[in-house]
């Protein structure tokens, strides 16, 4: 990428003409935009970009109050888009509920029920947040005994990290009306090898298992927390993906954004559930859409999910699980809508003005809702839909070009993109056998069948969402963080032992505008997110390397300087 001198778009800028607001000169300014140019200098006005390009040619803008800020030689990226998160991710359940994310152990995890009952006693009932089946040693994860032994007279209910699965006390259990001979419409109770409940169920559908309910306040109070977590690690956007058909968040987002307070681009979804009827969902979310449709909030999301997760044993998969017992019938996982019902809904979405967003782990999973998507898009008849795929972890090869056919957009998450330490062996390659296993999480391939690839952390799965991790891991597919998961570090990108499909590594830049310009393009706003180009909105970032000519494996230790939102510093490292 070469250095270009000022050039100027179509795109007007607000307010009179005159001297720039902010000049920011002496770094490297890598542009992002088509031809991937790169700049000296930038000047903004009115939180719009006014000019970039060569440093003498922006300082013609400079005024009498003008301010400049050098760079010092730093890099500077467009802000970063989070395509697929769950805002407020774990703030909210570690500020209001049991948080066991930290826990490494049976013993840390019972503990943090233990200390959280002990702490709120007057409650009637209990949830939680963040465990792991790592804890348990046994893949149907921790026993409703462990619970039983905190707390025997109020249910106790906790979400797992991966979110798709919930351990459950034996009160929770008989409140619910879950009983040893309960079969849900689909998903998995876990049972011991007496046929009495483990303590585990997994997407099942047909059990109401109640889910905490935050009051807007707490939602505004953890958003808060949330969006300056987003602003350290240089977030000035996201795809937030609600797990309710219910205003919140999305009506703290609307009450921050009325505040002045809300400082992202938020394209905000809510759940549409196979069970309810879809007709009145969709409606809701599109008057809801326009009750709180801002410039930097639109709910245009109406979200789906296709299947589970593969160590729940709830991915739709086209050939069985490789971890059936001796005489225990295979199986494939499960598809959560009938197929016509889906496609019917995914028309109404397109109907209404509606971007569908569907989570899709298993290889069939993703081949029946391409199927939909591809019905309801004849049906609609022409339209720029962005339908986006999340996830995509087990993928047919014949239907990445059956992606890119139907103008899909790809929403993976590349902190997960190699042999993990405590799930790619210990989950992966039981539930999926070593072939799979090996195969999971295309990248490269979804780039080179010109799909449009974008980034995510599916917060609160990942839980610290930094952007940086989830490049080098698309880069080099193999570790990052060794301290998170208590491994030695690898010194070579090679090193087999972390090692996952290194014919899907993409590049940098591939990684880089996964996050900017094509996240944009996901939420609809390429127009004035996702580049540095004159008339688009003054949202970047100063880092203190070029992650473009740095070790890749040291890509992850990239620190944000500072984070600029519509031409303000909303953050500043100390």
């Amino acid at each position: 990428m070469e250095q270009d001198r000022v050039y100027i778009s179509p795109r007007p800028l607000p307010g009179p003409p005159g001297p720039a607001d902010d000049i920011w000169f002496g770094g490297t300014i890598y542009t992002i935009d088509q031809e991937n140019r790169t700049a000296g200098a930038l000047a903004v006005k009115g939180g719009r970009i006014a000019a970039v390009g060569g440093e003498e040619e922006v300082f013609a803008l400079r005024g009498e109050g003008t301010r400049l800020h050098d760079l010092c030689g730093h890099t500077v990226l467009p802000g970063m888009i989070d395509t697929h998160t769950h805002a407020p991710g774990v703030l909210e359940k570690k500020m209001f509920t049991i948080f066991m994310g930290d826990a490494e152990t049976k013993e840390e995890a019972v503990a943090a029920a233990r200390d959280f009952i002990e702490a709120h006693p007057g409650m009637d009932r209990y949830f939680g947040f963040g465990y792991s089946n790592k804890i348990a040693g046994d893949w149907r994860g921790p026993k409703k005994e462990w619970l039983d032994e905190v707390c025997k007279d109020k249910p106790i209910v906790i979400q797992a990290m991966e979110g798709h699965s919930w351990w459950v006390n034996s009160k929770g259990f008989s409140l619910f009306g879950v009983e040893r001979d309960t079969v849900p419409a689909s998903g998995v109770i876990h049972h011991d090898e007496d046929g009495e409940l483990w303590g585990t169920i997994c997407d099942i559908q047909g059990v109401e298992i109640p889910r905490p309910r935050f009051s807007e306040e707490q939602d505004m109070v953890a958003l808060r927390a949330y969006q300056e977590q987003m602003h350290r690690f240089g977030y000035t956007g996201m795809m937030s993906m609600s797990g309710q058909i219910t205003p919140n968040p999305v009506a703290a987002m609307h009450e921050l954004d009325g505040r002045g307070e809300l400082k992202m681009r938020v394209s905000a979804s809510l759940t549409v559930y196979p069970e309810r009827e879809i007709g009145e969902q969709l409606d809701y979310i599109a008057r809801k859409r326009e009750e709180y449709r801002s410039e930097r909030l639109d709910l245009r999301v109406a979200k789906f999910f296709g299947d589970g997760t593969t160590g729940g044993g709830t991915a739709y998969l086209s050939e069985p699980y490789s971890n059936a017992a001796p005489g225990e019938e295979a199986q494939c996982g499960y598809f959560l809508w009938e197929r016509e019902k889906l496609a019917a809904a995914f028309l109404g979405a397109l109907r209404r003005g509606l971007q569908i967003h569907i989570h899709s782990i298993g290889d069939e999973s993703t081949s029946v809702a391409l199927d939909c998507i591809g019905q309801a898009q004849r049906e609609a008849g022409e339209g720029d839909w962005r339908t986006g795929v999340a996830h995509l972890d087990v993928t047919k090869p014949r239907d990445i070009p059956r992606l890119a056919a139907l103008h899909c957009t790809a929403a993976v998450q590349t902190f997960w993109h190699f042999k993990e330490p405590g799930v790619w062996e210990e989950e992966l390659l039981p539930m999926l056998g070593p072939e799979r296993a090996e195969r999971v999480y295309p990248l490269r391939s979804l780039f080179e069948a010109g799909i449009v690839v974008t980034n995510s952390s599916d917060e609160p799965s990942t839980v610290d969402p930094n952007p940086f991790q989830a490049i080098e891991a698309g880069v080099t597919r193999n570790l990052y963080s060794p301290e998170k998961y208590g491994v030695e570090p690898i010194t070579d990108a090679d090193d087999p032992k972390w090692l996952l499909g290194p014919d899907e590594r993409v590049s940098v830049l591939e990684m880089v505008r996964s996050y900017t310009i094509n996240a944009a393009y996901a939420m609809f706003k390429e127009d004035m997110l996702g580049s540095l180009e004159v008339g688009k909105y003054a949202d970047f970032l100063e880092l203190s390397q070029d992650i473009f000519h740095c070790d890749p494996l040291m890509i992850e230790r990239t620190r944000v300087l500072r984070t600029v939102f519509d031409g303000e510093i909303v953050y500043e490292s100390k």
